[in-house]
């Protein structure tokens, strides 16, 4: 056989193989790896009780489940971090918040689109981290878990209380983990309603409030993410009236959430002042009062969330602690954790005191 005949056979014999493997690889990644990969996914409601469970596989290809049940039942938390490449810097500070709590498990996972590239990196540059890290299936089944869209997003995050309750899920990683640093004060409180009297230190329960001007729904912890001011008036209150603009300009100066609650002057009759009427009289008084400071300022052209309580014996204020004493401000830091509370009025200079003492 002449050395032409040679060469062509094995092109020949090496086009097939390549072929073959080809065709291989996109049966098995098409049918085969998806069947196999396919997570165990259920729909989560933030705030809400989370039934997550999905599969995922460690970077020593090891087939790894993670069930927010499972956690549960071992009374640890979980932050579930999701990332669309290494981030050295990232997955640095994730390994020094996990060795400040013990208590919470910290899971990075990525898409299965990088896994091969990053097979070495993590086995080697991550080793030493108490860090679980593993890839998700090929259709990002575990991410879309908590992101409840068709587009998935990097970086993004969830984290999960040892009660198996989802308290946040976010694309600012960084921000979030201040709830890992901080889950020794969240395990202290194990029911969602705070009861009298009012204490330091519990995250802030979950309540939906009808929102003045705008009338649609809003729930208290959408204020996650910043130092939060969270202030109890009343129209007939004369102090409540006096500080409101102080809120207003620690707004503009400070990065922060300023939320105020509307009260009646009852707190026993669980049928007062739900009327249309009243909502109105409110609202009135939010779109013709003048900013004692500033006096071309309207009360409506602030940057607040006016919202209005629950009124009679099942009150918000009632179950954060309030006994008639307005106006009331709770100051929460950047997860929802109440720090301190001002019974009685405020000043600016105390509103600053406090923004100054619990930001990050």
């Amino acid at each position: 056989m002449t050395n032409a005949k040679i060469n062509k056979l094995t092109w020949t014999i090496l086009y097939s193989v390549m072929g073959v493997t080809l065709i291989g690889s996109l049966v098995y990644f098409n049918f085969i790896a998806k069947d196999k990969t396919a997570a165990e996914v259920t729909v989560n409601t933030i705030n809400g009780k989370s039934t997550a469970s999905f599969n995922y596989t460690s970077f020593h290809h090891e087939a790894m489940n993670f069930s927010s049940s499972a956690q549960d039942e071992k009374g640890r938390s979980s932050f579930l971090v999701f990332l669309e490449d290494a981030d050295d810097e990232l997955i640095k500070n994730l390994d020094e918040t996990k060795k400040g709590n013990e208590n919470c498990d910290i899971f990075v996972l990525f898409p299965y689109q990088a896994m091969s590239s990053l097979m070495q990196k993590v086995n080697v540059d991550y080793a030493n981290y108490d860090l679980q890290f593993g890839y998700d299936d090929n259709e990002n089944s575990a991410i879309r878990n908590f992101i409840g869209e068709n587009e998935v997003q990097y970086p993004y995050c969830a984290y999960i209380d040892g009660d198996s309750n989802i308290i946040i899920i976010s694309k600012d990683v960084s921000k979030s983990m201040c709830l890992v640093k901080k889950d020794a004060l969240l395990a202290q409180q194990k029911s969602a309603e705070i009861k009298n009297p009012v204490y330091l230190d519990h995250y802030l329960p979950e309540e939906s409030f009808y929102r003045y001007l705008s009338h649609d729904e809003f729930n208290i912890r959408d204020s996650l993410g910043k130092v939060t001011f969270i202030n109890f008036w009343g129209t007939w209150c004369g102090p409540c009236i006096k500080e409101i603009p102080y809120f207003n300009k620690l707004k503009e100066n400070y990065d922060v959430n300023i939320i105020t609650i509307h009260s009646s002057e009852s707190e026993t009759e669980s049928d007062k002042d739900t009327t249309d009427a009243f909502k109105e009289d409110v609202e009135g008084f939010i779109n013709t009062h003048v900013d004692d400071l500033d006096q071309t300022t309207l009360w409506k052209e602030y940057d607040f969330d006016y919202l209005q309580d629950k009124n009679g014996i099942y009150s918000f204020y009632t179950r954060l602690g309030g006994t008639s004493v307005y106006p009331m401000t709770f100051v929460l830091d950047e997860c929802n954790i109440i720090r301190k509370i001002h019974s009685g009025s405020v000043t600016y200079d105390d509103l600053v005191a406090d923004y100054n003492a619990f930001q990050n």
